[in-house]
């Protein structure tokens, strides 16, 4: 059985051997990969990914689902919209501040009536809440996942502990690698062009560039795909979360292809 590699390092504009291109005005797409390589030769058949790093730069806080809750103040009888600043946070304690800023700037006692605290051991956000103040979280929104509570209202004099693990991930441990180099295949009764998955939950293949986060996965045991018969002159990757949204490729990543005789 004879394998050859082909490595595609993507870069947010072109370099010397190929070029990468994106959704003009977006900050969302696919990796294109734009070059001269036959691969529908009958010496290979078959493509599997062998290697991948790329970038964490989603965010798990973010507006596309609601990056707000709303809190009532007993001092005024009003509800607040409280809007938490979009981006990635790497650890609770930043989110935890945001909030809380977010809460003093409303004013209205919020600040001190409405506190958030992370408790490492429990892996478990509490809510503290002074007399008739409240919070209403819009149900599988964001901050309401990220946090890990249940309910949408609380209320009273309490604190109050998230019901579910607290998970800065949001639920998300596998990114989804298509390709439009391979054939459709049939998974879970699903006609798909799934190249690989790729776990993101090992923390030993986290690397750190700058303020970017990188998940390398190295595939021991590959999954074999068969390639489209034709020549092409591009290759299309695009990953996508467990919830089917395509994730940002505007950041280096790199995908090590290895193709097969059989």
């Amino acid at each position: 059985m004879s394998k050859d590699f082909l490595i595609l390092r993507a870069y947010a504009g072109p370099n010397d051997n190929f070029s990468v291109t994106y959704p003009s005005g977006e900050d969302k797409g696919d990796f294109i990969f734009n070059f001269r390589f036959n691969v529908g030769s009958p010496n290979f058949k078959k493509v599997g990914l062998r290697y991948c790093m790329i970038p964490y730069i989603w965010y798990n806080i973010q507006s596309t689902k609601n990056n707000h809750f709303r809190a009532y103040s007993a001092a005024t009888s009003l509800w607040y919209d409280i809007y938490v600043t979009e981006k990635q946070y790497n650890n609770f304690d930043d989110l935890i501040s945001e909030i809380h800023t977010q809460l003093e700037a409303a004013e209205a006692g919020l600040s001190t009536n409405i506190t958030f605290a992370f408790h490492e051991d429990l892996l478990k956000v509490s809510l503290n809440l002074a007399a008739s103040y409240r919070v209403n979280f819009n149900v599988y929104d964001s901050i309401y996942n990220v946090l890990g509570f249940n309910k949408q209202i609380y209320n009273g004099v309490n604190l109050f502990y998230s019901e579910r693990n607290s998970d800065l991930n949001d639920g998300i441990y596998n990114i989804y690698v298509y390709s439009d180099l391979i054939k459709p295949c049939l998974i879970n009764t699903n006609s798909t062009n799934l190249l690989s998955l790729v776990p993101i939950t090992n923390s030993s293949r986290i690397f750190y560039f700058g303020d970017i986060i990188y998940y390398e996965c190295r595939q021991d045991e590959i999954l074999k795909r068969d390639i489209i018969s034709q020549e092409i002159t591009s290759i299309r990757i695009t990953l996508t979360n467990i919830y089917g949204e395509i994730l940002p490729s505007n950041r280096s990543a790199i995908f090590i292809l290895e193709f097969f005789d059989e």
